[in-house]
């Protein structure tokens, strides 16, 4: 085998398993924000709450923002601390910051518990961010497919002829 056929067979592998793991994340995502809208309400007690804002060496202008929060809840007298706002929690800076404001250290809310597993907990069910992601995922997914099709075929053919 060549060294061309067999870097061809590389990325081709590399790039069907990079398609398979985000179809896996965002399925998984998509399957959890849907989940959640069912999950029971406990209240917490926001500990402490952010803006983080990305690495200006890595964005110049970041688009969007993730807040950064601890919350304290207890589920069948057990005491738990959160730390997810929400599956998706990228937002606009000026959402950011009134995300943050309306979450200030001290505020009690209530959070979505997993009744499952309750050291999982949303501050905000669902997730419309995910069903995006899956979406990405498919049109990659059909996108790609036709692509590595052809690749396929080119290998085969170049296989062939030795």
């Amino acid at each position: 085998m060549k060294v061309g056929q067999m870097l061809t067979i590389l990325f081709l592998g590399a790039l069907g398993a990079g398609f398979l793991w985000f179809a896996v994340m965002s399925l998984r995502d998509f399957r959890m924000g849907r989940a959640s809208r069912g999950w029971p309400t406990v209240p917490c007690e926001v500990l402490s709450s952010s803006v983080n804002v990305p690495d200006p060496g890595v964005e110049p202008n970041p688009v969007y923002y993730s807040i950064q929060i601890e919350y304290r809840y207890e589920v069948a007298g057990r005491a738990y601390v959160g730390d997810r706002y929400g599956l998706t929690s990228s937002l606009r800076r000026r959402q950011a910051d009134e995300v943050v404001a309306s979450l200030s250290p001290g505020t009690r809310t209530t959070c979505y518990v997993d009744p499952h597993d309750p050291t999982k907990a949303l501050m905000v069910p669902g997730g419309s961010g995910a069903i995006a992601g899956l979406w990405i995922a498919i049109v990659l997914l059909f996108l790609g497919l036709p692509a590595l099709a052809l690749a396929g075929y080119r290998l085969y053919e170049s296989l062939k002829r030795g």
